[in-house]
């Protein structure tokens, strides 16, 4: 849409939304929970990047809190954590509807944390009890079970990431 290398305004989330969750499968978008005009909200909203459409699906049944993180795998949106909760939201795009997974393991939950999931596994990076941090969470979707990962070489809370392919880009950290 619009001009290469030119900024084009397209259709705003509905919402007045920060520090949501997010995730991508090819031209759809997909945002969950977060902060919308001050109250943590456990909406979900689906963007077409063809259409420029937004579109608004079922709520999540626990509220994510502030700062959660997302991914998309296999027809499958997995949300996690915000404000150091422990929540494992599952939204199968297929059917319309949310069940649970088992809760995040780190009792300080997460908040502020990357994710990613390929290879049947939904990554968690940093961000473990609301500081930066170098913990590394891995979900294995088949098993419904969390295990440690490898230790990420530097803290991590609040900065930039973006899934491509099997690689989890992440830039820059609070704190």
């Amino acid at each position: 849409m619009g001009t290469p290398g030119a900024w084009t305004s397209l259709s705003p989330l509905p919402a007045n939304l920060v520090r949501y969750a997010f995730a991508q499968n090819g031209d759809d978008l997909y945002v969950a929970g977060g902060v919308a005009d001050g109250a943590v909200v456990g909406t979900l909203y689906h963007y077409n990047v063809a259409t420029d459409t937004w579109t608004t699906l079922a709520p999540m049944p626990v509220a994510t809190g502030e700062a959660p993180t997302g991914a998309y795998f296999n027809g499958k949106l997995y949300v996690v954590g915000g404000n150091g909760l422990t929540v494992l939201n599952i939204y199968d795009i297929a059917a319309g509807t949310w069940s649970s997974g088992a809760a995040f393991p780190d009792a300080g939950g997460t908040y502020g944390a990357a994710g990613g999931a390929f290879n049947g596994k939904f990554f968690v990076a940093g961000g473990t009890g609301g500081t930066a941090s170098t913990t590394l969470w891995v979900y294995d979707i088949a098993g419904n079970t969390w295990s440690a990962g490898t230790a990420l070489p530097s803290g991590y809370f609040l900065g930039g990431y973006q899934q491509v392919g099997q690689y989890v880009y992440m830039v820059g950290s609070y704190g």
